[in-house]
């Protein structure tokens, strides 16, 4: 199963195991998406991504909102298994990121 999330406010691991549970599929191949930990404490960054990784997900691909602190330390905990996406560096411009955002789904 692969995982496309929006901006994931009720928590990607939450979003995660309710996707496992809707399913009843444990293999996680991917998740992909907004993982809104841009404003989060380091502490729950890393328990965020130490759930991630508990569940065993395969790849990762962050964008809108994840932040970089959490950028780093999903790097850090799946390496090339991790990648970022380009909508995060429209984060700091909303006007462009709304349009870009609006593009991408048309």
């Amino acid at each position: 199963m692969f995982i496309i999330t929006g901006c994931s406010h009720a928590g990607i691991v939450n979003i995660t195991k309710h996707a496992q549970a809707l399913t009843e599929i444990e293999k996680i191949e991917g998740i992909g998406g907004g993982f809104h930990l841009v404003e989060a404490s380091m502490e729950r960054i890393k328990k965020t991504i130490a759930a991630l990784a508990a569940l065993k997900v395969r790849s990762i691909t962050a964008g809108h909102y994840t932040g970089f602190r959490a950028q780093v330390e999903l790097y850090q905990t799946f390496k090339d298994n991790f990648q970022s996406t380009f909508l995060e560096c429209f984060d700091n411009f909303p006007f462009f990121s709304y349009f870009l955002e609006i593009s991408i789904i048309l």
